[in-house]
């Protein structure tokens, strides 16, 4: 077992309520020779959070969308000793189709916004028809969260492992934060933050879209305040406010393009904050 910020956490997943017409019901799905006890939501925008299984008959049988495969467990990576809401779940199992349709919906959602794309684009796109779509996901609205997650998921995943480089404790694993979100910038993140740009469509903070956007976020402050806590940081808890500032700074100024490397410039200044804190920094510049 790894310990560090390479321990897992795993866990059963356990559904959250985001609207007030939710409830679980529980049923038996049969795969194969095996019953496997599921729960599924009966409002369909939550689809995507629900533990499933696939199945030939219809996506309404159990209240669930075909595409899903399974789910069971969350991976809480860097901030496994944390027991917070913010916490992601582990991206469900899809199925070709809806993996498909995903991919698909995920080039269009980050390129042109979540409000200016139709699920008739989507289905072109994706090569299948509306009918498939619904299917497989239940609405155009958790396809998009499934987009949100997918990306998160690829994100702390790429962090959890360049962390794993650093010394556990040390607070050139704060900085390394942000050596690590230039690089995916660059690769990943031409038109800034898709949990930004997604959050800034919508108005209702009960919204699916928005209640995902936020747990990114906050799930991002509580991986800062856990390595200023682990780096014996004085003042954790602001020191990981002001350095989420300074993290999401960098990603505005991505998609704005409004200079080179701010992720460079917000380093530079996370690593005086963290000296005037009486912090010690054994490294002063990035790793390549």
């Amino acid at each position: 077992m790894r310990t560090g910020c390479a321990r897992r956490l795993s866990a059963t997943v356990q559904a959250r309520r985001i609207a007030p017409t939710t409830y679980r019901q529980k049923s038996t799905v049969r795969t194969g020779a095996v019953s496997v006890p599921t729960f599924a939501m009966t409002n369909p925008e939550l689809q995507v959070r629900t533990k499933a299984t696939d199945a030939p008959t219809s996506s309404r049988r159990w209240g669930i969308p075909i595409g899903v495969l399974m789910t069971s467990t969350i991976q809480s990576g860097i901030v496994d000793r944390m027991r917070t809401t913010n916490q992601p779940e582990e991206m469900p199992r899809y199925t070709p189709g809806a993996e498909q349709l995903l991919a698909a919906a995920s080039d269009l959602f980050y390129r042109e916004g979540i409000h200016a794309v139709g699920v008739d684009a989507i289905a072109a796109a994706a090569g299948v028809t509306k009918k498939t779509l619904y299917d497989r996901f239940g609405s155009k609205e958790a396809l998009a969260v499934a987009y949100l997650r997918r990306r998160d998921a690829r994100w702390r995943e790429h962090l959890e492992r360049e962390l794993e480089r650093e010394q556990e404790g040390s607070v050139d694993r704060i900085l390394a934060v942000f050596d690590v979100s230039g690089r995916w910038a660059v690769e990943n993140s031409a038109k800034g933050c898709s949990a930004i740009n997604a959050h800034a469509e919508t108005s209702d903070p009960d919204d699916p879209v928005a209640v995902e956007t936020t747990r990114q976020k906050r799930w991002m402050h509580d991986v800062f305040e856990q390595l200023c806590l682990e780096a014996g940081v004085a003042g954790a808890d602001r020191a990981a406010r002001t350095l989420m500032l300074l993290y999401e700074g960098g990603l505005v100024t991505v998609g704005m393009d409004t200079f080179a490397e701010p992720f460079a410039a917000a380093r530079d200044a996370a690593s005086s904050l963290l000296a005037a804190s009486g912090a010690t920094i054994a490294r002063s510049s990035p790793t390549s």
